[in-house]
């Protein structure tokens, strides 16, 4: 089909063509005041008076109007008929209601473009949805979905083929976002009860909700950024995608977005999470990696040594390599370096006697462990870094 711009009249021999069906916009956000009867309030496929469903389009709603025209040269004035295949277009909006037959055309015709002169009350103006000419096995026919028109084709003789579609302002696509917390669908808090370092997973659950396929959807979080794009997400479909982190202490909540855009239009879909992570008994009292790395302070080394393998007990493969707690301790740089500074020290404040430290030793290791497995080095630091650097350091 050809869109084009409203004509002075679509009467028979006015608007012309052996080559194009066109369609082009009428009266465009009109608030109905009465209902208006229509032929088609369903999607599907039309190819007989019976499959038509029938029903109107409620007075309240605001609707925008097109009209598809076509009127043959060829065939003007006589019964030969013209055949010629329909196409399809594409709206923006959510089709409601369709218009073929004639007498609901005459009654819609108040919808019609502004200076445009219509053939109210003659008859022939909407389509055959029975053969198109005896013997031929020819149908008009219309397929209409949520948001496109197409017409198989169109057989044209003395009269003229016109259709009337009425859309409204809503997209036919639709997503919704589901954010679940270890495992529970915790929107309001406290959500699940943790401790202090334990493994939080985050579960996104994205569904296709609409009447349309999506592609490209990105699902974000207030708290850790980027998640993850869905390349294509079709009508029903639900695609799952999962972030993970360290409990940290107290009410914890973050909200999940999924964005998707479908013909111009963004979509868009939110669901917080929450967790709540409980403080250990200990604490109030931590020494730097500065203390633990001079000398004169291994004394206080109770259980480990300053030659012990950073890797071997901690159980991970660090990219620094296999340094000893001692060098772990005077390597400088951020990022996984600095957990392994942070880790060593607060490793010997948890095993050392003399300091009420706020984890156990077992629990820095699993700090650890979880900030490897889910690459989150600066937030395992960050939860160390706050408890080895307290207002007091206990030791000599």
């Amino acid at each position: 089909m050809t869109q084009v711009s409203a004509p002075a009249s679509v009467v028979a021999g006015a608007y012309q063509s052996d080559t194009e069906v066109r369609i082009f916009p009428e009266q465009q956000g009109v608030t109905l005041a009465n209902d208006v009867s229509v032929n088609i309030t369903t999607t599907g496929l039309f190819d007989n008076l019976a499959d038509l469903t029938p029903g109107v389009v409620a007075s309240g709603q605001t609707v925008s109007s097109y009209l598809v025209h076509f009127d043959s040269v060829t065939g003007s004035n006589t019964r030969t008929f013209r055949l010629m295949p329909g196409g399809t277009v594409a709206f923006e909006e959510r089709i409601v209601g369709v218009i073929m037959l004639d007498a609901e055309l005459h009654t819609s015709d108040f919808l019609g473009a502004p200076g445009t002169v219509y053939p109210t009350g003659i008859v022939g103006r909407g389509l055959e949805p029975v053969p198109i000419e005896p013997g031929t096995g020819e149908y008009d026919f219309i397929s209409v979905t949520c948001d496109t028109l197409s017409v198989g084709r169109f057989g044209n003789g003395a009269r003229i083929d016109q259709i009337r579609i009425l859309t409204v302002d809503e997209s036919c696509a639709a997503l919704d976002l589901e954010k679940h917390t270890n495992g529970q669908d915790a929107d309001t808090p406290t959500g699940p009860v943790l401790s202090v370092g334990d493994p939080v997973e985050w579960t996104y659950y994205v569904t296709n909700t609409g009447e349309a396929d999506l592609v490209d959807v990105q699902v974000t979080d207030d708290k850790l950024g980027f998640i993850c794009t869905i390349p294509s997400l079709p009508i029903g479909a639900t695609e799952t995608c999962t972030a993970n982190g360290i409990a940290v202490a107290g009410q914890y909540a973050n909200l999940g977005t999924a964005t998707a855009v479908y013909n111009g239009r963004t979509l868009t879909d939110t669901d917080p999470s929450h967790y709540y992570a409980e403080e250990p008994a200990g604490g109030g009292e931590g020494c730097t990696p500065g203390y633990w790395k001079q000398k004169q302070h291994f004394d206080s080394w109770n259980v480990y040594a300053p030659n012990d393998s950073y890797s071997a007990i901690f159980g991970v493969s660090p990219s620094f390599g296999n340094k000893t707690l001692l060098d772990a301790l005077k390597q400088g740089g951020g990022g996984e370096k600095a957990l392994g500074r942070h880790a060593s020290a607060a490793l010997l404040n948890a095993s050392s006697g003399g300091v009420s430290f706020f984890y156990t030793a077992t629990d820095v290791i699993n700090i650890v462990q979880q900030a490897y497995a889910t690459g989150d080095f600066e937030g395992a630091k960050n939860l160390l870094e706050a408890q080895n650097d307290p207002t007091f350091c206990p030791l000599n």
